[in-house]
């Protein structure tokens, strides 16, 4: 396996690597124990590598984990560590990517003022980088709190950016589902 070549040739980064997506495959699969064993071993290595993006990275997969296991205060603790990476090495899209991370955490405890304020946010960044993938994704979830609250006006402004944007990267999975709605 490539994790275990690259432990045998001393290569700790592409072995930090290999335990983070050893981690993410078992989260997947449910076995958080294994999950969060990769996981930490991952971190400690990119640690030792001062290694900030994919520590960033690492911290944000042990927030996943969390997140799966319904231990919010731990995914918020892993989701700010991870923001406080990428903030620090200028990762725009692992920035926004993290505050709609942040955004999902608040939503489940139906703080939605708070998640709209990290969607929000997370879009704002996504729109400055012309990352069109990554302004899909707080849009909808900004469309669905909106729903919640029962701002449906509202909700579908977000919705019909949504299937724009959508439409005009081709993505039929996407606006099918909208359509379906």
């Amino acid at each position: 396996s490539a994790g275990q070549l690259a432990k045998e040739l001393g290569d700790k980064k592409n072995l930090a690597i290999s335990f983070n997506h050893i981690s993410r495959i078992n989260s997947h699969l449910g076995y958080f124990d294994v999950s969060m064993d990769y996981g930490l071993r991952a971190l400690k290595l990119f640690e030792e590598l001062k290694d900030n993006l994919n520590l960033a990275e690492a911290y944000k997969n042990i927030g996943n984990i969390y997140q799966l296991m319904k231990n919010n205060k731990k995914t918020l603790h892993y989701y700010h560590k991870a923001l406080e990476l990428w903030e620090k090495v200028g990762d725009q899209k692992g920035i926004a990517r993290i505050l709609n991370n942040l955004g999902n955490v608040y939503l489940e405890f139906k703080q939605f003022e708070q998640a709209l304020t990290y969607y929000h946010r997370s879009l704002s960044i996504s729109e400055e980088l012309g990352w069109q993938l990554g302004v899909i994704v707080p849009l909808s979830n900004i469309a669905n709190i909106q729903s919640q609250l029962e701002n449906y006006s509202q909700s579908l402004v977000y919705m019909k950016r949504v299937l724009e944007i959508s439409t005009q990267l081709g993505d039929k999975r996407i606006v099918a589902v909208i359509n379906s709605n």
